[in-house]
């Protein structure tokens, strides 16, 4: 049985509900977490017959990953949810300062699909993201664009999601400039999938507010699915 411990993000995502009690790494600290070592090392195809190992973040964030496979198939579902952890190190690594924010009164809670944008939706075809692109041109928010979704607050700055056909849990793990453009990002994670089949997405979303009271919108994402 693969062991995946991310004891350090658990930690960043615990923190992270309310501005007054958020514990957000530093980059020096995120820098040092993506040379720790995997618990249990991942061995991936390479092409050509070739394999490596990924034995830390830094591994991870050096492969080609519009490419990813694994020796063992029961390998690629734990490997794109520690990725995606990889991912968030990453961008905490560079986070700086923001000069100005306008996503003082954002909370991940309940009302927040009313801002979020339908970007935040797992799409499982060409026709449904062209639909969510639609949606996005329009200026719908997530909520606006799926009227049946849900969502029900888990664990400090932890959201559960669920509307047809679909789960997922969107996780907070910091806050700050992560593009360098000066205004305060948001970063989030999405993990779920539908509640039928094996395919499961672990995507991480760096967002931002450019006026008060604005929907959000994405800056970055990275999508990890499979």
């Amino acid at each position: 049985m693969r062991v995946i411990c991310l004891l350090f993000i658990a930690t960043v995502a615990a923190g992270a509900a309310r501005a007054e009690d958020r514990v957000q790494p530093s980059p020096k600290q995120a820098d040092a977490e993506l040379a720790r070592p995997l618990p249990d090392p991942f061995v991936v195809r390479t092409g050509k017959g070739r394999s490596r190992q990924v034995k830390t973040c830094r591994d991870f964030l050096a492969l080609d990953r519009t490419r990813l496979d694994t020796e063992d198939p029961l390998d690629f579902g734990p490997l794109l949810y520690t990725g995606s952890h990889c991912e968030v190190l990453a961008r905490l690594r560079k986070a700086r300062p923001a000069q100005t924010s306008f996503l003082l009164d954002f909370q991940l809670d309940a009302r927040a699909p009313a801002s979020l944008p339908p970007d935040l939706a797992i799409t499982l075809s060409n026709g449904e993201a062209r639909k969510v692109t639609a949606a996005r041109e329009k200026g719908l928010s997530w909520k606006a664009y799926d009227p049946k979704l849900r969502a029900r607050p888990g664990a400090r700055g932890v959201l559960k999601v669920t509307t047809e056909g679909m789960e997922m849990t969107l996780t907070e793990y910091g806050r700050g400039d992560f593009d360098g453009d000066g205004l305060e990002d948001i970063l989030i994670g999405r993990n779920g999938g539908p509640t039928e089949g094996t395919y499961a997405d672990h995507s991480v979303f760096v967002l931002t507010r450019t006026a008060p009271g604005a929907p959000l919108k994405v800056v970055e994402l990275v999508l990890l699915a499979g």
